[in-house]
């Protein structure tokens, strides 16, 4: 795709004198609070990939003192994370609402629940909870809002950079798992250490959609009542898991919840995060050794082993494997995943490879055309496959998946809908 920027000098603001509180003649408070703002302007980001979107969005920055403007990283230790699918995640909250007592007496409260802790590496993760409440005379009503967080502390001096790669794209993934959507970040909060005058710097930011929507119900695929052991030690299953298996968990959890470009863009990544979860998967060299003998053989064989970089030239030892490897994946779940998919086990893994062999194929060469109907049910049973997959790897019982499965709207209606071509051998 492309990515573009462009900044507005136009906008920019002139430098900002020295401030003073007014409330104070004390030198140590009033050097405390002097800002030198080094410049404040718009930028533009334009974000375009072929077939998925094309993304406009607007920022304003501003860089006020020394610290900003250095070449090097500003180090932070704690940093706070807000989701929309939190709250449903966690299922539980610290609201009460009294309205049945007493008909001439209703009443509201708020208690700070009691947060969840999980020490993981010398870094802790725990539920935050704050609320924020207002009233308002027309019409008359008052609001409490309960704001859950994931929020990460003793984390040391890392850089921004850090803490999202190693905390909060693993946590984001964990909400996109659960609520089976996109992960939509709220808010997302960055706090540094206290310098040697006391002064901390925190940063905030705030996220919301370009039109204002009606908040859509969540159905999750499971909550935090439902893991296996509690917060704690579901948690670092679930950090072992993203560490154990980078390339699935990058390729599953972003462009393959997409739910809106072109059905054989989904079919594609997909199948991607299937092929990557399979290879991370593999710890059984004795599968891959005939293939990688294989693959030696031609080369040597082959009158392309004295053309420049021939090793390229042929699929890898696991790419050669992959339909096996793959048939075996299924295979070891097929008691969980055979009502969802819907047809038989063999069936299954021939349409699946049959159309990616399709779909990677020129426009010139391809000799027949795939039904959006048999694209569109190939792409929505191979990504309830991989969510069971990793259920079961998350240490799900059977049992616990199973009632899972029948309680999400999503997967159950799967197991209604047959196969839009016959199961009995038809083509």
């Amino acid at each position: 795709g492309h990515f573009h920027q462009r900044q507005h000098p136009r906008q920019t603001l002139p430098r900002m004198p020295q401030y003073q509180h007014p409330g104070t003649n004390s030198p140590g408070f009033r050097r405390k609070l002097r800002c030198d703002c080094r410049g404040c302007f718009a930028t533009t980001f334009r974000v375009g990939m072929p077939g998925i979107s094309l993304e406009t969005i607007h920022a304003n920055h501003g860089f006020a003192g020394s610290d900003f403007v250095q070449s090097k990283a500003m180090p932070f230790n704690e940093a706070a994370v807000y989701f929309s699918t939190l709250p449903s995640w966690l299922n539980y909250t610290g609201l009460k609402v009294d309205a049945f007592s007493n008909p001439n007496n209703v009443g509201a409260s708020w208690q700070k629940p009691e947060r969840l802790y999980c020490h993981l590496d010398g870094v802790r993760i725990s539920t935050a909870f704050d609320f924020s409440a207002n009233e308002s005379i027309a019409p008359r009503s008052v609001l409490i809002q309960e704001n859950p967080a994931f929020f990460v502390d003793d984390v040391g001096d890392a850089t921004a950079e850090d803490i999202h790669s190693r905390f909060v794209a693993p946590l984001s993934r964990l909400m996109a798992f659960a609520s089976e959507n996109t992960a939509k970040l709220d808010r997302y909060r960055l706090f540094a250490k206290a310098d040697e005058d006391g002064n901390t710097a925190r940063f905030d930011w705030l996220y919301s959609p370009s039109t204002k929507t009606k908040a859509k119900s969540v159905d999750p695929l499971f909550t935090l009542g439902d893991v296996p052991g509690g917060f704690e030690p579901f948690l670092k299953s679930w950090f072992t898991f993203t560490k154990d298996h980078p390339d699935f968990c990058s390729v599953f959890f972003s462009y393959g919840y997409e739910k809106h470009g072109f059905v054989e863009t989904r079919f594609l990544f997909q199948m991607l995060a299937a092929e990557c979860l399979v290879r991370e998967e593999t710890t059984d060299n004795k599968l891959m050794r005939p293939f990688e003998k294989l693959r030696a053989a031609f080369l040597k064989e082959s009158p392309l082993s004295n053309t420049p970089h021939a090793a390229f030239t042929l699929p890898s030892a696991v790419q050669l494997a992959m339909p096996t490897l793959f048939a075996q994946f299924i295979k070891d779940r097929w008691g969980l995943v055979k009502d969802i998919v819907g047809t038989t086990e063999e069936r299954f893994i021939e349409a699946l490879f049959t159309t990616m062999e399709y779909v990677n194929q020129r426009g010139d060469q391809r000799t027949s055309v795939v039904r959006g109907s048999n694209l569109l049910w190939l792409t929505e049973r191979l990504a309830a496959v991989l969510k069971i997959s990793v259920l079961k790897r998350l240490d799900f019982t059977d049992k616990k998946i199973n009632a899972l499965v029948t309680s999400s709207a999503e997967m159950n209606h799967l197991t209604t809908i047959k196969a839009p071509w016959g199961t009995d051998g038809d083509d």
